[in-house]
């Protein structure tokens, strides 16, 4: 987390979870900030402006390692639990849902605060909610192929590692279930 950004939560009072995803995971682990969040305001960020952490599950619970600080149990915030401490607050501070195009906005902006080039369908960047974050660019000559171009066009939010063509991430904002999927053929 970006040091300006915790100062931004601090100072604003949302309640936040920190996410921890990997593969092959059952659950995924959500640890509120407000636990740490007196170690995080005490540490200075590496030099890319994130706090580097590490998870080491295990069968009977797991650790979380915080860079300079330690090691914490962190067993008990496995599942979907921690988000009912926050929904109420959550829907207090947000009482709207966001729309399509305000998710896709947010999704470009993190992708490109994360240093990559943002790909978004033609027809959706004049509907971009330029409130929610700073505007960024679109990458214009992202696909070679015409083929590709046409099933990207099919994608809400594609994340490419800049000055390349390599994709590295792909979002699908859908607001109804359920989501079917089928195979692209190319």
């Amino acid at each position: 987390m970006p040091h300006e950004v915790k100062h931004r939560l601090l100072a604003e009072g949302h309640e936040s979870l920190i996410c921890f995803l990997w593969d092959g995971q059952q659950e995924p682990l959500l640890v509120p900030f407000r636990d740490f969040e007196e170690i995080f305001s005490g540490l200075t960020p590496a030099s890319d402006g994130q706090f580097k952490t590490q998870v080491y599950p295990a069968i009977s619970g797991a650790e979380l390692y915080i860079a300079n600080v330690g090691r914490f149990n962190v067993e008990s915030f496995f599942g979907w639990n921690e988000t009912n401490s926050i929904s109420s607050a959550a829907s207090e501070h947000w009482n709207r849902d966001l729309t399509h195009s305000q998710v896709q906005t947010l999704l470009g902006a993190i992708g490109a605060r994360k240093g990559h080039d943002i790909w978004l369908p033609r027809g959706d960047r004049g509907r971009m909610d330029w409130s929610l974050s700073a505007q960024f660019q679109f990458s214009r000559d992202a696909f070679v192929s015409r083929d590709f171009e046409r099933i990207a066009s099919t994608i809400d939010v594609i994340w490419i590692k800049r000055g390349s063509r390599d994709v590295t991430a792909l979002f699908e904002v859908e607001h109804s279930t359920p989501i079917y999927s089928g195979p692209i053929k190319v």
